[in-house]
């Protein structure tokens, strides 16, 4: 069994031993007679391919956007029990009909919105390419072509969020331009790969995001990042300056870390050769380290001259870009003077809002003056209501002393002896006259 399938079966449910037999089967004729069938065999080999790239497992190559169709995949997928999958080359066809896989020069050269990460409709030539009708007669569907496809969903998984963020933080003209080098690594770190990401890889990662989301413009040389403005993204002669100064800046500074080391090496082995008194050898180190340090030394201010030469570009672009903003501060502060008028004009707008704000208070006192004037209040009937409410309040205390009267009373002890009681029924009445 090849290992590529090897790892499929390991780490992919849809390639579990038990299915394996249906997935290297000529499936073909299911397309009509069992549907759900056909269609889980095809989606599970383009999640198995797409895995496997992804995972750098395909045969020859370490791209993880792109995967190479021919005998090399066949060879990695073979089984001994079930031998070469049948219907791969119906697996890459119907693929790229549902734009999941698209041909690399197809996608390199296309249009934009030809080929987007989504499986949207695909322009016609994709679709003749992927039917026969355009030079690629030669393949049926049972066989691979020699092809390079990119894998539209892994594709989609690398535009990460961490990248995206990255790529359109605000940032200055100037630290919108990189040199293709350093752009090259720094995608490398935030795709969290160990190592720098693969040409293919890159070349198809800068047409996406250039063509197909304008996050950036770029050519041999230089990267432009896009800026928070709606102005057309070109990479202009002054941003391929900057790009040469930095990737110069970036490359001195390499090679003085390099002499740095090779410094402190000869240095470690003079003293070694004076510890085994060996004058000689001890002399050509130092000598060599001396001349180390004067190439250092001549590297470090050329280094210095250069840094300083791009720091004042820099502080130029920020001026530019202040006296940009001034000018147009101006014109609008121009414009809105013009809108307002001079400040007679002002006065008189301010002399007519006051008087028409005294007649609004003029109407108001008014109106209120004849609300008030038209109230008429009888005494008598509010005196009759206060009274009444009076003798409510009265009779209620007089009803609420009662009952707590009664209540004292049924607390008082029961005497057995019956005079007390007649005494006691006696006194009730005088206590109830003395309240």
């Amino acid at each position: 069994m090849g290992y590529l399938v090897d790892f499929l079966t390991e780490n992919l449910p849809q390639f579990r031993k038990g299915r394996l037999p249906s997935l290297y089967s000529d499936f073909r004729q299911q397309e009509h007679s069992n549907p759900d069938g056909y269609a889980a065999n095809i989606m599970a080999w383009e999640v198995a391919l797409a895995f496997a790239a992804e995972h750098q497992i395909v045969p020859g190559s370490t791209n993880t956007l792109s995967i190479s169709a021919g005998p090399d995949l066949l060879e990695a997928l073979d089984s001994r029990e079930w031998g070469t999958p049948l219907a791969l080359g119906t697996v890459f066809s119907k693929a790229v009909l549902d734009g999941h896989f698209v041909p690399q020069e197809t996608f390199l050269r296309a249009r934009p919105g030809a080929a987007e990460s989504s499986s949207t409709s695909l322009s016609w030539r994709l679709t003749l390419w992927a039917l026969g009708l355009m030079g690629a007669s030669s393949w049926i569907p049972d066989r691979l072509p020699t092809e390079r496809f990119v894998l539209m969903n892994n594709l989609a998984k690398k535009a990460t969020k961490e990248l995206i963020v990255f790529l359109t933080e605000p940032r200055g003209r100037a630290e919108q331009v990189w040199p293709i080098a350093a752009f090259r690594a720094v995608v490398s770190q935030k795709l969290n790969l160990k190592h720098d990401i693969s040409n293919d890889d890159f070349q198809i990662l800068l047409t996406s995001l250039s063509r197909d989301r304008k996050l950036l413009a770029y050519n041999e040389s230089t990267v432009k990042l896009r800026a928070n403005t709606t102005e057309p993204l070109q990479i202009t002669e002054q941003d391929q300056t900057i790009a040469s100064l930095k990737s110069l800046i970036s490359e001195l500074s390499s090679q003085a870390q390099d002499l740095a080391v090779r410094i402190e090496s000869l240095d470690q082995q003079a003293r070694s050769a004076v510890a085994l008194k060996n004058r000689n050898a001890a002399l050509r180190h130092l000598k060599l380290k001396k001349i180390q340090e004067t190439v250092l030394a001549q590297r470090s201010d050329t280094l210095v001259q250069l840094e300083d030469i791009l720091n004042q570009i820099e502080q130029a672009i920020n001026q530019v870009e202040v006296v940009a903003v001034l000018r147009s501060s101006t014109s609008v502060l121009k414009n809105l003077n013009a809108e307002i008028g001079d400040v007679d004009s002002l006065q008189d707008v301010l002399d007519s809002i006051n008087e028409e704000v005294m007649k609004t208070q003029e109407i108001s006192t008014t109106i209120g003056d004849t609300t008030q004037a038209g109230l008429v209040i009888d005494e008598r009937e509010i005196d009759d209501e206060l009274a009444m409410l009076e003798a409510d309040d009265e009779a209620n205390k007089t009803e609420y002393d009662i009952e707590q009267l009664q209540k004292k009373l049924q607390e008082l002890p029961v005497q057995s002896e019956e005079p007390n009681k007649a005494n006691a029924v006696q006194s009730r009445p005088h206590a109830i006259e003395e309240i």
